[in-house]
C-alpha cells in the first residue's frame, strides 16, 4: 500500500512513528490535511467572491454510492463506517458538506489554472534557463571494471580477536589492492581511448575488449535525459555546453570501482511528438474466477460504448459526456476523458502506435486493449513537441503554486483544542529562523560599525 511505501506500519499508532527528526507520521498527515482544508476554503471563498458556481450533485451522489458500498462490505451503515474510519465527529452530513466544497473548490482551481496564459516567449526563456532538463543526448559508453580480489575478510567472530594493528594492516592491504586494481583499469581505459579516432573505432574497441559488445548497438545510448545518466560525472560531462561531436573522455566511478570511456555523438531538444485525445477506461474484473470471461466482458462493454457514441451525435462533446458517465477510471471521468500533450514515454506501445501514427485524423476512434484495461479512444489533435508541452505544464504549475500561496496567506490555523502538534514545531522553527536572521543582522551591523570606526581613526591620524 501507499502507506507502507512511505514507511508507515499500519498495525501501529502513527503518532508513535517517526517521519522526520521532530515530526511523527501523525503530525505529517495532520499537516497535509489542514493544508488541504486551507486550500479548499480559500478557493471556495474566492469562487464565491467571483461568482463562480458549480453543481456538485452528481459527484456527491457517486461519493455516497461508493461510501454505501464500502460500508455494506463491512456490514455497517455509512454513518458507522465513517465514525470507525475518522472518529466521532465525522458525521455523514459533515463529510458530505466538506466533499461538496472540495469538488467546487477543485473545479474553481481548474478554472483558474486554465485562465493562465503561457506565451511562447515565456516558454523559450524557460527553456534557455533550463536546457539540461529538456535536452537529450546520444552517446556511446564502455565500462572498465577494476579487478579487485574477492574480500577475504575474517568472519566477525574471528575479526574480533584481531588486534587494532592487525585490523589496520588488513584494511591497508585491501586499500592497496583496490588502488592497484583501479590503476590497472585506468591504464586499460586510457589504452582503449588512445585507439579511438571516430565512432567506428570506438565500436571496434568495445568489441575487442568485450565480446558481448560485438553488436554495435551495445555501447549506444540514444535520447538520454540528464537525470537518467549515471554516474553524475558522466551526465555533467555529456551536458557541458562546450561538448562537440566526437569528444571523448575517461571518467572514474569510485562508487563502482570502474572507469567509463565515453564518446559524445549529439545533443538535441526533446521534440518527441505528443497527442491530445479523450479516453474511456473499461477495467476487467481481475478478481473473477474466469479472467478470460471477465476480459471478454470488458471488451464487449468497450465496444458497446463506442457503438453507442457512433449511433448518437458522434462529436467530441458527446464523447466527453460518455467518458464522464461511463469510465471506470475516476480521474478520466472527472476530467471528461481529456489527456493533452501525451508522448510515447507515457503510453503503452499499443496506445502510442495508434495515437502517434502520422495518419491519425481528428475524430478517429478505436478500442485498444492494454493489460486488464480496454481504452475507447477519441483522437483530438497532435500536441506540441514534448519539450514545449513539459515546459508549458511546469509554468502552469508554478503560476498555480504562486496563486495559491498568495490566496492562502491570510488563512491562519487556530488549534483551539491543542491537537495539532506540528503547529508548535512550525512556530519553533520560525522563531529559530528569526533569531538566526537577527543575529546575522547584528553581526553585520557590528562589522559595519567596526569598519566605520577604523576608517574614522585612520582619517584622524
Amino acid at each position: 500500500s501507499y502507506l507502507s511505501y512511505m514507511g508507515v506500519d499500519t498495525s501501529q499508532d502513527i503518532d508513535s512513528q517517526t517521519y522526520t527528526q521532530n515530526m511523527t507520521f501523525g503530525d505529517y498527515f495532520a499537516q497535509q490535511a489542514v493544508g488541504q482544508m486551507q486550500s479548499t476554503y480559500a478557493l471556495l471563498d474566492k469562487a464565491n467572491e467571483e461568482g463562480f458556481t458549480y453543481d456538485a450533485s452528481e459527484e456527491l451522489a457517486n461519493f455516497e454510492a461508493d461510501l454505501n458500498a464500502a460500508a455494506s462490505e463491512n456490514n455497517v451503515d455509512a454513518s458507522t463506517y465513517l465514525t470507525q474510519l475518522y472518529g466521532d465527529e465525522a458525521t455523514l452530513d459533515h463529510i458530505k458538506t466538506y466533499y461538496s466544497n472540495y469538488v467546487v473548490s477543485t473545479m474553481f482551481q481548474n478554472h483558474i489554472s486554465e485562465s493562465f496564459d503561457i506565451t511562447d516567449d515565456e516558454i523559450d526563456t524557460y527553456y534557455e534557463d533550463n536546457k539540461d532538463t529538456y535536452d537529450l543526448v546520444d552517446y556511446r559508453i564502455f565500462t572498465v571494471n577494476a579487478d579487485i580480489p574477492e574480500d577475504t575478510t575474517e568472519s566477525d567472530e574471528t575479526s574480533e580477536s584481531l588486534t587494532d594493528e592487525e585490523k589496520a594492516a588488513q584494511d591497508a592491504e585491501k586499500e592497496a589492492q583496490t588502488t592497484a586494481a583501479m590503476a590497472e583499469a585506468k591504464a586499460t581505459a586510457d589504452a582503449f581511448l588512445a585507439e579511438v579516432t571516430d565512432e567506428d573505432s570506438f565500436i571496434k574497441q568495445c568489441a575487442i575488449h568485450d565480446s558481448s559488445y560485438a553488436d554495435a548497438s551495445a555501447s549506444l545510448k540514444e535520447d538520454a535525459a540528464k537525470s537518467s545518466i549515471s554516474p553524475t560525472d558522466v551526465a555533467d560531462w555529456l551536458f557541458d555546453a562546450s561538448r562537440n561531436e566526437g569528444d571523448t573522455t575517461v571518467i572514474e566511478n569510485t562508487s563502482n570501482n570502474s572507469y567509463a570511456i565515453v564518446y559524445f555523438i549529439d545533443r538535441k531538444i526533446n521534440d518527441a511528438p505528443t497527442a491530445n485525445f479523450r479516453q474511456i477506461v473499461v477495467a476487467a474484473d481481475t478478481s473473477a474466477e474466469d479472467t478470460d470471461a471477465a476480459s471478454e466482458e470488458a471488451k464487449n462493454k468497450a465496444d458497446d460504448l463506442l457503438a453507442q457514441w457512433t449511433a448518437g451525435d458522434a462529436t467530441e462533446d458527446s464523447f466527453s459526456a460518455l467518458a464522464k458517465a461511463s469510465s471506470d477510471d475516476s480521474y478520466t471521468s472527472s476530467n471528461v476523458g481529456l489527456r493533452t500533450g501525451v508522448s510515447a514515454s507515457a503510453l503503452s506501445t499499443e496506445l502510442s502506435d495508434w495515437l502517434l501514427d502520422s495518419s491519425r485524423q481528428e475524430g478517429d476512434t478505436t478500442v485498444i486493449q492494454n493489460g486488464n484495461y480496454y481504452y475507447v479512444l477519441y483522437y483530438v489533435s497532435a500536441g506540441d513537441a514534448k519539450w514545449h508541452e513539459d515546459i508549458e505544464s511546469a509554468l502552469h504549475s508554478q503560476k498555480l503554486s504562486d496563486y495559491m500561496t498568495a490566496l492562502k496567506k491570510d488563512y491562519t490555523v487556530k488549534d483551539t483544542r491543542a491537537n495539532l502538534k506540528y503547529l508548535e514545531l512550525e512556530k519553533a522553527a520560525a522563531e529559530t529562523e528569526s533569531e538566526t536572521t537577527s543575529e546575522s543582522t547584528d553581526e553585520s551591523a557590528e562589522s559595519t560599525d567596526s569598519a566605520t570606526t577604523d576608517t574614522s581613526e585612520t582619517t584622524a591620524e
